[in-house]
């Protein structure tokens, strides 16, 4: 591990994500992905619960503390958690676990020169490999949860999947990174009155809920990309990804 001047830590050997941060003034006024956290505080009606999923070395949850009542940030990486902690000095609660849609543990890789790439592997052959717990959301007895972010290198999916009841009970807010399973994601919130909010992002879509406390003005909803399908935003390798995994 090593700290950067301005404060942050990083695990020793990434590149990367050091140089989305390393401009920052400090650890609390990080500017990475800050357009898209500034949209859903604009919008969103309820601070309550934030669940940081993939939260790395604390982008999502050091910014979101100081607004939300609670943030519960979830990394299953043993180097990233390390520089974790003293990112988020003790106001986070971390849980050193992945999520997916099955209880168990399953094997996971590092990613040296890009923390951010960290991530499950379906492959055991890879060198480096250690075994980490992995749970479903639905089981981690979340309470008044007002948002989700999932940046989790393309098992956003499988997330999703088993955090279905508390979606379906709490409607939070759902922020994840663009995968090849995309439109899927898509359907499946919108099967559940979920809209897509404005956001000038292609990498990062959020969704809120359409009614309810949780729901925003009608005008903080948009579409500036068109109705999709939304696969097509996608390198052209993760787009055969995409039609490998749903048979397009």
């Amino acid at each position: 591990m090593r700290k950067l001047s301005n404060g942050w830590h990083v695990p020793e050997g990434d590149t990367k994500m050091s140089r989305h941060i390393e401009t920052d003034a400090s650890p609390v006024l990080a500017e990475y992905e800050e357009k898209q956290r500034k949209t859903i505080l604009k919008h969103i009606p309820e601070k309550n619960t934030f669940v940081d999923v993939g939260a790395n070395v604390g982008v999502w949850s050091i910014t979101l503390q100081q607004h939300f009542d609670h943030v519960i940030s979830y990394e299953p990486s043993v180097r990233n958690v390390e520089c974790l902690k003293l990112n988020v000095q003790g106001r986070t609660e971390i849980r050193n676990t992945a999520l997916s849609n099955f209880n168990g543990e399953a094997e996971f890789h590092d990613e040296i020169k890009n923390c951010g790439n960290s991530k499950l592997w379906a492959e055991s052959d890879q060198p480096g490999l250690y075994k980490v717990p992995v749970r479903k959301l639905d089981d981690e007895n979340i309470e008044n949860c007002s948002l989700i972010k999932m940046d989790v290198q393309g098992y956003e999916w499988q997330v999703i999947q088993g955090a279905q009841k508390l979606i379906e009970t709490q409607q939070p807010w759902i922020a994840f990174e663009v995968s090849a399973d995309v439109d899927v994601i898509c359907k499946f919130l919108e099967d559940r009155n979920y809209d897509m909010i404005d956001n000038k992002s292609k990498r990062i879509f959020i969704y809120a809920p359409t009614s309810g406390k949780n729901a925003p003005d009608k005008e903080a909803f948009g579409r500036r990309m068109g109705p999709g399908p939304y696969v097509k935003l996608l390198p052209e390798d993760k787009q055969k990804i995409a039609a490998e995994r749903h048979g397009n």
